[in-house]
């Protein structure tokens, strides 16, 4: 086997002793045994022939095959090294979490299978979890311009601005039930698949995503969202709230220890065309950014954490020193008191802008701001 020496996001130098194409050629003996009713000593004849992988490698298809003979207690045990060594420092472990995150999605989704067939709910449930995390790590899309959020003025938003943070909360307690996929997916197959041991876990582990909505600085046709009164009325307390306009560093959706943050464009989908959630799967695009075409006058960027080790529906992620609030837009019917508040608030950051939203009567159905 050709040994390749890739540059890991650290900066330093990895070997990796075997390939995709070696990995697909495994899969495909472990294929030919389980259809030949073969043995684990043909299992392990054939493991023999790749001494360079590493043996949670080999781990991984022993756990597979017990559980296909339906030996789950001996599946979960060679699952457990497997995940233990995913834990360890070895350079073939870690060029291999670099590296091969697809496969990182395979192992995860069969040991939450394995774990949960063998009563092990917790196992099961973490494994899940792991798996989302790994899925949840898609590129992000581009913000660098700026996004907006139009909030009310209430705990959160004023939490947000003192402690320079942004708060994320659970689909459940979004004003949309409709608003997040994944969610009425997994109600779904709680329903249609309830006697599927591996069900439960896996709906639970859809618990740990956590969103915040922001807007694009314009629409496709290059209208200001700053001057739409749809979004003003709808999400800014009637025109009595404001508009936080921020600008992201790339740091911000850096991967950190089980968390997993990352900026998507919403998918707009028409109601003319029926959306089936009666599907064995679902993809990330799908269950956590699409949303009904009516809505398409948000420009919506949503922000989408994972993470799994929180309780409760509101989690805060600090901004990062690069990122900023660069202005804020306070609603035409904004209190005297409200902007006090809020720019008391911001008091420590003296190069934010502030602008205050009025009628524009030359194009009414517009909002003109002004720089306070």
């Amino acid at each position: 086997m050709n040994e390749n020496v890739l540059i890991g996001p650290d900066g330093r130098q990895y070997t990796i002793a075997y390939t995709n194409a070696t990995f697909g050629e495994m899969a495909e003996q472990y294929d030919s045994i389980i259809d030949n009713s073969g043995t684990i000593e043909d299992l392990d004849t054939v493991l023999s022939q790749y001494p360079k992988v590493p043996c949670f490698i080999h781990n991984i298809f022993r756990a597979k095959y017990y559980y296909s003979i339906g030996d789950l207690s001996k599946a979960s045990r060679f699952m457990d090294l497997v995940l233990q060594s995913l834990e360890s420092n070895d350079e073939g472990v870690q060029s291999f979490l670099l590296f091969r995150n697809p496969s990182l999605q395979w192992i995860y989704g069969n040991a939450g299978e394995i774990y949960a067939n063998n009563g092990e709910y917790e196992k099961a449930l973490q494994s899940y979890q792991d798996y989302e995390l790994t899925l949840a790590r898609i590129s992000s899309c581009d913000v660098s311009e700026g996004l907006l959020s139009f909030r009310s003025i209430n705990e959160h938003t004023l939490s947000d601005l003192i402690n320079n943070e942004i708060t994320v909360c659970s689909p459940r307690v979004m004003n949309d039930p409709y608003d997040t996929l994944l969610i009425k997916w997994g109600e779904n197959i709680r329903l249609t698949k309830s006697e599927k041991k591996h069900v439960r876990p896996l709906c639970d582990s859809f618990e740990s995503y956590r969103i915040r909505s922001f807007c694009h600085l314009s629409d496709k046709l290059g209208h200001e969202t700053i001057s739409n009164v749809l979004m003003w009325a709808h999400y800014a307390n009637e025109h009595k709230g404001v508009c936080i306009k921020y600008k992201f560093s790339p740091n911000f959706v850096e991967t950190v220890e089980r968390r997993t943050t990352r900026f998507r464009e919403i998918i707009y989908h028409d109601r003319d065309i029926p959306f089936d959630l009666n599907s064995s799967s679902i993809d990330t695009d799908q269950a956590l950014c699409t949303k009904l075409k009516d809505w398409e006058y948000e420009n919506e960027v949503r922000l989408i954490t994972y993470i799994p080790d929180v309780v409760g529906y509101y989690y805060s992620i600090p901004l990062d020193e690069k990122s900023i609030i660069d202005s804020v837009y306070f609603g035409y019917r904004c209190a005297d008191d409200t902007i006090r508040t809020v720019r008391n608030a911001l008091r420590a950051y003296p190069d934010i802008h502030y602008f205050k939203m009025n009628s524009d009567y030359a194009d009414i159905y517009r909002l003109r701001a002004t720089q306070l």
